[in-house]
C-alpha cells in the first residue's frame, strides 16, 4: 500500500543567504564587522568567499572595497569577522558583508557608522588604535592590547595569537605572558600615557559595577560571538571583556571560556 501523493517544488539554488550581525571595535581608520552565513550550504553553491563592502554614500556593492576575512564554526553558524580599514576619521560609511559563490553574490542588511576622530584613539608603538572608555572616576582601554613592542619599541618575545592565528590576534588581543605583562611596571606592555591597573584599581572598577557576585557579567560582551553560549553578559560598563581564553604555564587554553587580566600589584 502506498500512502498519498504530496507534491513539492525544489526552489533554484541562489547565492549565499548572509546576515550582517554587528558593527564593533570602530576608531578612527578602522572598524571591525561580523556577518553570519546560514548553514545551508549545499543549497547556496560552492562558496569562494566571505567579504564586507562598504562606502560613504549608501547601498554599497562588492566593488566598493573588501578586507581580507576568516570563517569559523559557531553554534550552527558560520559567522566571520572581518576588518575594515582605510577609513578617515569623523566620517560616516555605510558597510554589510556579502558571500560569494558559483550561484551569485548575497548581501547582509547594511549598518551605518561613524568613525572617531584622531584625538579620541590611543595609539602603541606599532600604530595600533584603542578607544578608551570612562567608567565611574576612572577611564580603561576599552580593548585588549595588540601590540608587539613596548613604548619604547623594544620586542615583546612573550606574546601569543591564541592558536598561533594571527587574525585571532586581531579579535581578541594578545596573550602576554608575566615577564611581559610586570616589565617596566606600572607601564609594562601599555601605550605612553597608560599603565597595567593594580589590584585597588580593580576593586575600584569591581565595585562601582555592584561586586564580585555581578560586576563581571557587567563587563562581558553581551552574545555568543566571542563567547560561549551560556553567556550572561550584558556589558552596560562598555568595557567588553571577550573570551579571548588564557595563557597557563606556556600553554593557550580557554577561548570562548574565560579571560584573565594580569594586576601590576600583588
Amino acid at each position: 500500500g502506498y500512502s498519498e501523493v504530496i507534491q513539492f517544488t525544489i526552489p533554484p539554488n541562489g547565492p549565499p543567504i548572509v546576515s550582517t550581525t554587528k558593527i564593533y571595535r570602530v576608531l578612527a581608520h578602522s572598524a571591525r564587522i561580523i556577518g553570519s552565513e546560514s548553514p545551508s550550504i549545499a543549497y547556496q553553491g560552492w562558496e569562494s568567499v566571505n567579504g564586507v563592502c562598504w562606502n560613504t554614500s549608501g547601498n554599497p556593492l562588492a566593488d566598493d572595497g573588501s578586507s581580507t576575512y576568516t570563517t569559523y564554526r559557531h553554534l550552527a553558524q558560520a559567522y566571520f569577522e572581518l576588518e575594515i580599514t582605510g577609513l578617515q576619521p569623523n566620517t560616516t560609511y555605510f558597510a554589510r558583508v556579502y558571500g560569494e559563490s558559483e550561484n551569485g553574490i548575497g548581501y547582509g542588511d547594511i549598518i551605518s557608522f561613524t568613525t572617531l576622530s584622531e584625538q579620541e584613539v590611543v595609539l602603541d608603538f606599532d600604530g595600533n588604535e584603542y578607544a578608551s572608555v570612562n567608567i565611574g572616576t576612572q577611564i580603561w582601554l576599552a580593548s585588549n592590547l595588540q601590540t608587539t613592542h613596548y613604548s619604547g619599541g623594544y620586542a615583546i618575545n612573550g606574546h601569543f595569537a591564541y592558536n598561533h592565528d594571527i587574525e585571532n590576534a586581531k579579535s581578541y588581543g594578545y596573550l602576554y605572558n608575566q615577564q611581559t605583562a610586570v616589565f617596566n611596571l606600572p607601564q609594562g606592555g601599555c601605550p605612553d600615557g597608560w599603565h597595567v591597573p593594580g589590584k585597588t584599581e580593580w576593586e575600584t572598577l569591581i565595585n562601582f559595577l555592584g561586586g564580585n557576585t555581578v560586576a563581571g557579567n557587567h563587563l562581558k560582551e553581551a552574545g555568543n560571538i566571542h563567547w560561549a553560549n551560556d553567556n550572561l553578559g550584558d556589558n552596560s560598563s562598555n568595557f567588553t571583556a571577550i573570551g579571548a581564553g588564557d595563557l597557563r604555564n606556556g600553554d593557550l587554553e580557554g577561548i570562548h571560556e574565560k579571560t584573565r587580566f594580569w594586576t601590576s600589584t600583588p
